[in-house]
């Protein structure tokens, strides 16, 4: 099989893993914008290096793929949208510049888009109601097939110096980072995968995912969601725009896991607290949740809640592995458009039914009559049985 550009966004996600994992994007931005300035001197040099040219190009690469990484896009599926073949045959044989300063500048140009966007989902930059919605991965691509025209042109076969960079990087760096905190490569989200894997969702497998930081024993539930919060917030401001799905809090404590009464708790607890922290002051539990047009809301996104404990029996949807926590699904309305469960979507109950069929078929029905009733708050926590009561988990 042809190489592709998906497996080096693998070769690089597995060789930052193992050198201790990702930094923050606002950082790799800086990183890149470090390294296209060392390249624009390069290039301004009267005789090129073409060995430090080479390293250089290998180096925006990679970190523009780390960031690329971060925000889950699909790299194969965004350079099809710019009408390139994502095999790196096809990738060789760009040839869109007949010079290198006009090459330069849309690199920059496109670094410049990236920040951008970093900046309105990390910096103090707020986004403007008329700008364009630009994702990570449409311009993270742009710069790419730049990059690689810029190298073609200068006759430098980019792909073997990426994994030059790569195999350089594990041998310099292993062991000289500590391991860093990243939503798509915390534990909570490998836990609840292996609990996701178990279940009979048709969309599930694909589904884009961020985790709530490591569980520290030694702090509170409250403790704990505080240092989640910066990564739910920044969730929130960009999963429209990337497609991502859900943000997962893993609560891994044992007492919340014995019974309904202690994950009633524990959804409790954790919904008030981010409703408390909202930066938009909505403070959506602050209100009567039997209002039938209530949604648990945070930073102006409106979530359904998904819970998932030990307590559940192996059949039942709900159902977790994990004897030590259980698991709170955030997902964002929008999530639904993207998968066609939406209001609009005229096929919707057709969507819904058919993931209903499945989780029969697999020994895992559940209540439609609990999914139809309007009080939304009753279907974040499920009943032990298909034919049990709602449960009023927020009144205690």
């Amino acid at each position: 099989m042809k190489e592709n550009i998906k497996n080096y966004q693998v070769l690089v996600d597995e060789s930052i893993r193992s050198v201790g994992g990702y930094w923050r994007s606002i950082s790799a931005l800086a990183r890149l914008a470090e390294e296209i300035g060392e390249l624009g001197e390069l290039l301004l040099e009267k005789e090129l290096d073409y060995e430090e040219v080479s390293a250089e190009m290998g180096d925006i690469f990679v970190i523009s793929t780390c960031i690329a990484n971060q925000y889950l896009s699909e790299l194969d599926k965004e350079y099809k949208n710019l009408g390139y073949k994502p095999t790196i045959e096809s990738l060789n044989e760009i040839n869109i510049f007949k010079d290198v300063p006009t090459a330069f500048f849309n690199l920059s140009k496109y670094s410049g888009r990236i920040a951008r966007i970093i900046n309105h989902y990390e910096g103090d930059k707020v986004k403007k109601p008329s700008e364009i919605d630009r994702s990570i991965g449409s311009e993270v691509s742009k710069l790419h097939i730049n990059l690689i025209a810029l190298a073609n042109l200068l006759g430098i076969e980019i792909f073997v110096h990426i994994k030059e960079v790569l195999s350089n990087s594990i041998k310099r760096d292993k062991d000289r980072f500590s391991i860093s905190h990243d939503p798509i490569t915390e534990i909570s989200l490998d836990r609840f995968k292996s609990t996701v894997d178990n279940t009979h969702c048709i969309f599930s497998n694909t589904a884009k995912i961020w985790g709530s930081y490591e569980w520290d024993s030694n702090l509170s539930l409250e403790e704990n969601i505080d240092n989640s919060l910066p990564s739910l917030t920044r969730f929130s401001k960009c999963a429209d725009t990337e497609g991502l799905d859900g943000y997962v809090i893993d609560i891994n404590e044992k007492r919340f896991t014995e019974n309904i009464e202690g994950l009633g708790e524990a959804l409790l607890r954790t919904l008030t607290h981010i409703s408390k922290n909202d930066p938009k002051n909505a403070n959506s539990m602050g209100v009567d949740l039997h209002d039938p047009n209530w949604q648990f809301s945070y930073h102006g996104v409106r979530y359904f809640i998904t819970t998932f404990s030990p307590i559940y029996e192996k059949n039942h949807p709900r159902h977790t592995p994990f004897d030590d926590s259980v698991f709170i699904f955030l997902q964002p309305e929008f999530s639904f458009d993207h998968h066609g469960i939406h209001s609009g979507n005229e096929k919707r109950e057709d969507v819904k039914e058919a993931i209903r069929t499945v989780f029969k078929k697999n020994g895992c029905p559940y209540s439609v009559d609990l999914v139809k009733q309007p009080i939304e708050a009753f279907k974040y926590l499920k009943p032990e049985t298909i034919d049990g009561e709602p449960i009023t988990w927020w009144n205690r």
